[in-house]
């Protein structure tokens, strides 16, 4: 295997930009570093649902109240249970980004805003394995990891922090590596993670065992390399500071991952292998290959891995964390053992190209992606995420009024400037809301009436799955306004008007 490191002495000698994209010596690293990308770029721009709930659409009009407001949200200004209660809006930036793009051009530019940031994030992963790893086993570590994160595929912020996830670990498995400390340019990388994404606290917490590990290997300079290591583990710490909300933005992960809602949740609930999935074959793949080669690495970088498989397997949601760093940790420990087998490449490769020509072919490829990808109108269409034609039939009078939505339909209606019941921030509801209001799906007459006594609800905009409208059937008070395969439309007869009257489904 060609050696794409350089020593300790040589490491000052080569420009950062070098680092992290070496100039490729062959056809197939060109392969391995462009294609990942593009396919990744192809599968986000072209996909049939890249919003996998109503989420964002609320982060839209957070974005969208921020531009025209100049203001970081601190309170909730779009449901009617909770108008005016705290909220620390900690994902921000990528809301006004999100906002941005949808007003310059529409769902279509948010496809390929998209689109490009996962296409990146596949093109600076390949780039890191191909550091260590010959181009085969370079590709097929990245595709792995490309297949485990490919159900994360969706439009919502943890998105823009996949990035600067891969140069985040890039950069500490290279500082380890050269023998160095991590350069700087990770203290106003965090400061930028911290303000996108709540996964930031991972890249604080992952500093202490690289750290670690370093001291230890020192032998007679751990306190030089101690030294070293810490101004820029500090910085970090610090970095994540300079956030709207403060010390609370910075312990907000633990503080939102430590309530009881967040196992209401499915991406927070425990990983489930009753169906054959990417993440299971994965698992199958590395203790078949550990097994078969030997890898071998530290065993504070192996607890590492540990850790995020735990994190895996507690809260499904870090399979991304668990698929990006994984594949980087592993990659220097599968290609010395491949090479202590010899199954490495010998020679030089004869299939030389030129690099900028091959460049501006995939730039033409992704400038042909984007253009057809931006062909293609969209719009929400009446589903289960946007009950367009439910909410058409509901009249102005009464939509205005207070509703009692199914929870994923909260974001459409925050998107239509109608304020919900309940939507997908938990945080602002807490606990007691939300486990009420599940009660009453369930369902639950006392609940029910209770609750909507207590906000006088006039009407409400549910799935025809939820178990609320069988009671609603039955009260002699309500009527059904309007009925699909998506939604159903309950209101109370006294709001047309203050009379009563029947309503029939349309």
């Amino acid at each position: 295997m060609t050696e794409r490191l350089s020593s300790p002495g040589e490491s000052a000698t080569i420009s950062p930009v070098g680092k992290y994209f070496p100039r490729p010596k062959s056809a197939e690293e060109l392969y391995v570093a462009f294609v990942p990308a593009i396919v990744m770029l192809a599968f986000t721009v072209f996909s049939p649902r890249l919003m996998a709930d109503g989420d964002p659409f609320w982060h839209i009009a957070a974005g969208e109240w921020m531009i025209d407001h100049r203001a970081v949200l601190h309170e909730d200004p779009f449901s009617f249970t909770f108008a005016g209660a705290p909220w620390n809006a900690h994902e921000w930036l990528s809301e006004i980004l999100m906002a941005a793009t949808y007003r310059g051009a529409g769902w279509n530019g948010l496809y390929l805003l998209f689109g490009l940031v996962f296409g990146a994030t596949a093109f600076l992963l390949a780039q890191q394995l191909l550091k260590y790893l010959d181009p085969v086993p370079a590709l097929f570590l990245c595709l792995f990891a490309l297949a485990d994160i490919k159900g994360w595929v969706s439009m919502r912020p943890h998105v823009f922090a996949l990035p600067i996830l891969v140069l985040w670990a890039g950069e500490l498995i290279a500082a380890r590596s050269e023998n160095r400390a991590p350069h700087w340019f990770l203290i106003p990388l965090m400061t930028l993670w911290v303000n996108l994404h709540a996964s930031f606290l991972f890249g604080v917490a992952v500093i202490v065992p690289f750290a670690v590990e370093a001291i230890l290997a020192a032998k007679g300079a751990r306190f030089r390399t101690a030294a070293s290591w810490g101004p820029v583990s500090l910085g970090t710490l610090l970095a994540a500071l300079v956030n709207p909300a403060g010390v609370a933005g910075l312990l907000f992960p633990i503080a939102f991952t430590a309530t009881p809602t967040t196992s209401l949740i499915v991406e927070w609930q425990s990983a489930t292998f009753n169906v054959l999935g990417p993440l299971e074959v994965s698992f199958l793949a590395g203790l078949f290959l550990f097994l078969l080669v030997g890898v071998r690495m530290p065993a504070i970088r192996l607890l590492v891995l540990l850790g995020m498989v735990h994190m895996t397997l507690q809260h499904q949601r870090f399979a991304i964390i668990l698929a990006i760093v994984g594949a980087m940790i592993l990659a220097q420990p599968i290609a010395d053992a491949l090479k202590s087998r010899g199954w490495t490449k010998t020679g030089s490769d004869t299939a030389v190209v030129n690099p900028w020509a091959a460049s501006a072919g995939a730039l033409l490829v992704v400038l042909c992606i984007v253009v057809a990808g931006y062909a293609f109108p969209r719009t929400p269409q009446n589903d289960d995420l946007s009950p367009v034609s439910a909410l058409a039939h509901v009249p102005p009078a009464i939509a205005n009024r207070p509703v009692f939505n199914e929870w994923i339909f909260g974001g459409y209606l925050i998107f239509t400037g109608l304020r919900p019941f309940l939507d997908g921030r938990t945080e602002v509801y807490g606990d007691r809301f939300v486990r009420n209001y599940l009660q009453i799906t369930r369902p639950d007459k006392s609940a029910l009436e209770e609750t909507f006594a207590k906000y006088k609800v006039v009407w409400t905009l549910l799935s025809p799955e939820n178990r609320a409208n069988i009671i609603l059937d039955l009260l002699p008070d309500w009527c059904t306004l309007y009925a699909d395969r998506f939604a159903v439309v309950h209101v109370r007869k006294d709001a047309f008007g203050g009379t009563e009257r029947s309503c029939q489904p349309s």
